[in-house]
């Protein structure tokens, strides 16, 4: 990891996931050693996840790091309007749900907190900082919810365990009409487990061919890897943008296009978005 370079003040790692299996190994424990490597001697690392590889906890005694982990070094609870948080020394209430959609961001958050508890002596942040940014921040491609003429839904989800996160978020959602989905993935990944994860939610794929594209899958590596009963919805497309105009043109406001798979494709789809507006469309909306 690029970030391996700084030697940080608190290192976070929010969880450990098969991707980047050619670099960082081809099972948890590899790769979450791999990713302990972010740690430093004598410096706070959080671990955000609620299970975790022993090769963190191998790593971190190794190198004299101070591990913190979410359920023992911290905690937190979540109502039905609000969460809390409480570490050894602090403890945090009402805060608002975050912005960010998603049940995990609040995992996420709470990993967040504990790292500005770590960095409280030189960097204080009040509880009124805290819930303003809870309120506010945002990432664009992180179930990024857009309006048009119906709900298009973008994702960067390109591992299982991120599109099974996505599945879960998609799972509360009303859709009366048909569920699009666009993808364009990188041929490294595991095509056949994430669109395998995504079949239960989809009435009509649109592969994209990203075989122009540096280690990218074409439109055909996507058709074979999904199971034989999903290929007869499924259409295969030279490029996204006459994907999108094609889908514009097609559905009905009860639909969802769901456009994920590759930081590329969703790039991809956000150009053609702003280059192609409508009414409820602004960059980087989360609600649209």
């Amino acid at each position: 990891d690029a970030v391996n370079l700084i030697d940080a003040d608190v290192a976070l790692i929010t969880g450990i996931a098969l991707d980047h299996t050619d670099w960082l190994g081809d099972n948890l424990q590899q790769i979450g050693a791999e990713k302990a490597g972010i740690m430093r001697a004598g410096r706070p690392a959080v671990f955000a996840a609620s299970e975790m590889p022993d090769s963190i906890a191998e790593t971190a005694q190794r190198l004299g790091a101070q591990l913190l982990r979410n359920g023992i070094d911290y905690h937190y609870q979540t109502g039905q309007h609000d969460w809390h948080w409480q570490s050894q020394t602090v403890r945090r209430s009402a805060l608002p749900i975050p912005a960010m959609r998603g049940r995990y961001q609040i995992q996420n958050a709470a990993a967040v907190l504990q790292v500005l508890a770590c960095l409280s002596d030189v960097l204080p942040v009040d509880q009124q900082a805290i819930r303003a940014g809870l309120l506010s921040a945002s990432v664009s491609g992180r179930f990024q919810v857009v309006q048009r003429t119906c709900r298009w839904i973008l994702d960067v989800a390109h591992n299982p365990q991120a599109v099974q996160e996505l599945v879960t978020q998609l799972s509360d959602l009303y859709v009366p009409g048909h569920t699009h989905v666009v993808v364009g993935m990188l041929r490294d990944k595991a095509l056949v487990d994430v669109l395998g994860t995504l079949a239960g939610r989809v009435d009509a794929w649109h592969l994209i061919d990203l075989s122009s594209q540096t280690r990218g899958a074409s439109d055909q590596d996507l058709y074979q890897a999904l199971a034989v009963d999903e290929q007869p919805r499924a259409s295969c497309h030279a490029d996204i943008d006459s994907c999108l105009a094609q889908l514009e043109a097609q559905a009905t406001a009860e639909d969802v296009v769901l456009i994920v798979g590759s930081f590329v494709t969703v790039g991809q789809a956000l150009a053609w978005l702003e280059h192609n507006p409508t009414l409820g469309y602004s960059r980087g909306s989360e609600d649209g």
